[in-house]
């Protein structure tokens, strides 16, 4: 099981949400928290929950993640991401 674990990039996945809770989605920052309490062991149920969160954070319009992502990468090239313009 650990050895399966160490093939999934379980940390830089939860690194991804937890910059997108800090700018486009604070909705998920429960969730991240608890899946970030599992970083040193995650389980199989841990990547799961991940991917679900994901596929959640996703669904934005405006995130690096969504159907806006160009949009979303000009904006913060300028430094407009996280003031509400």
């Amino acid at each position: 099981m650990k050895a399966e674990m160490n093939k999934i990039p379980y940390a830089s996945v939860v690194g991804s949400l937890m910059y997108g809770m800090v700018y486009i989605r604070p909705n998920i920052a429960y969730d991240v928290r608890v899946v970030n309490l599992f970083m040193s062991n995650p389980g199989k149920e841990h990547w799961t929950t991940v991917s679900r969160i994901h596929v959640c954070a996703c669904e934005t319009k405006a995130g690096p993640w969504g159907p806006r992502a160009e949009e979303f990468k000009k904006r913060k090239k300028n430094k407009e991401v996280g003031r509400g313009v």
